[in-house]
């Protein structure tokens, strides 16, 4: 926070200058320009620190001087503050703590900045302070000093982020050039606000900034021509993100239509042909929205067979908990409740199959797919139907596991009805 932000009522201040200041600056940030206009007149701001005129021309003889040291502590150290907090952003969203998302990082650090900048009352100062720059060689030198200092601490960030992406700056540019860029651009923005503050909506400065990001960078050893490919890439990227903050119902439904576009998928291409491309597509999202919320197409799937597993395993529990049941006919439900969903959802249970044989056929690596888990699962039912589950350590004996198994990969390749399959693996089981 700034000297301003944390500063008491100027009443509060024992020491004059700072309480001379401090009422100044609140004045600016009350009154704006028209402050300045009228001259910021000794009487005016006597009052508001609760002082006389007498009192504000002992400690500053003129209104420039007043003006004076009220930029210049607003030109000092505590937006290097805020510019560190840019960066420190910068360097937090830095791409191998983003799961490879290019344009969400360039969204949060555009944000950020447009944020932090906004609500900071101390560049509103500076902003006023500009007008007076021009004339006054002592603010006018304060303002480069404090546009060198930002520059070179937003250029050490773009280094870093560049240098974790892998990426290079394009000629003629470069990280300094690029700090002065999203510099000025932040700040033309926040002076068109404040006079037209509908003109500029609060993700204005994050679309512009990632239509520069691809002119002005590639990725290293990229070829030249690439610029235009880039471009669209980001902007088809960017422009699904938009539609979706903009449709609220339409991320609020995201989960199911993602899991709808998966199944529908499958069906039509099948685990080893699909990309997530396909499935973002068909559910109207971005790909890299797919990838946060799931981590990769195989989470995907096992998410979506998962719903499945569970429900089968809350019947049993169901089942478990009926005194009267048999043993045989618990076994024989729980058989037939996998066997209908692997024919009702063929494509789904071959590319867990799929998912499956990706995995090392070692006990230690079987285990540690989650599709195998699920399968494990299904197979623990069996030991609970059969009422030979008496240990939650005890693996379940491999002709079990190798029958639910079997069972779904005969739902999954033949056409056989539900029940002529228990028929066939129930005697492995009972």
């Amino acid at each position: 926070m700034s000297w301003l932000e944390t500063a008491p009522e100027p009443s509060d201040i024992p020491d004059g200058r700072d309480r001379l200041v401090v009422a100044a600056a609140r004045l600016l940030l009350e009154e704006g320009l028209e402050v300045l206009e009228a001259g910021l007149s000794p009487e005016k701001v006597g009052r508001h620190a609760k002082w006389s005129r007498r009192n504000v021309y002992n400690h500053f003889p003129t209104k420039q001087d007043l003006l004076r040291e009220l930029f210049r502590r607003s030109l000092a150290a505590e937006r290097s503050a805020v510019t560190d907090e840019i960066v420190d952003s910068m360097v937090q969203h830095s791409l191998s703590e983003s799961g490879g998302d290019v344009v969400k990082v360039l969204e949060d650090v555009s944000r950020s900045n447009w944020l932090l900048a906004k609500s900071d009352p101390v560049t509103t100062l500076q902003m006023l302070a500009w007008s007076v720059g021009q004339k006054d060689p002592e603010v006018a030198e304060a303002f480069r000093t404090l546009y060198r200092r930002i520059d070179d601490r937003v250029a050490q960030g773009f280094d870093h982020l560049f240098r974790d992406w892998e990426r290079e700056f394009r000629a003629p540019f470069d990280a300094k050039i690029a700090a002065t860029v999203f510099t000025a651009l932040t700040e033309g923005l926040m002076l068109r606000a404040r006079v037209d503050p509908d003109a500029v909506d609060d993700e204005l400065l994050t679309w512009v900034t990632l239509a520069f990001f691809p002119t002005m960078s590639r990725p290293v050893d990229d070829e030249p021509d690439r610029v235009e490919d880039l471009v669209r890439e980001v902007a088809a990227e960017q422009t699904l993100r938009v539609r979706e903050r903009q449709t609220p119902s339409a991320v609020h439904n995201a989960g199911a239509a993602i899991r709808a576009a998966v199944v529908n998928q499958l069906k039509l291409r099948g685990y080893q042909d699909l990309r997530v491309e396909h499935v973002a597509a068909e559910a109207g999202v971005s790909a890299q929205t797919i990838l946060n919320r799931y981590g990769s197409l195989s989470e995907l799937v096992c998410s979506e067979l998962e719903e499945y597993v569970i429900s089968v395993m809350d019947q049993l529990e169901f089942d478990l908990g009926q005194p009267t049941m048999e043993i045989n006919q618990r076994v024989r439900r729980h058989l037939l409740r996998i066997a209908t969903i692997t024919r009702d959802h063929r494509a789904l249970v071959r590319a867990g199959m799929a998912i499956s044989l990706e995995t090392a056929p070692t006990d230690d690596d079987f285990l540690t797919s989650r599709i195998n888990q699920m399968a494990v699962r299904l197979a623990i039912g069996l030991d609970q139907a059969a009422g030979i589950w008496t240990d939650d350590k005890l693996l379940p004996e491999r002709s079990h596991l190798m029958a639910v198994i079997g069972l779904l990969n005969s739902a999954a390749g033949a056409a056989l009805p539900p029940e002529e399959l228990v028929d066939l693996v129930f005697p492995l089981v009972k």
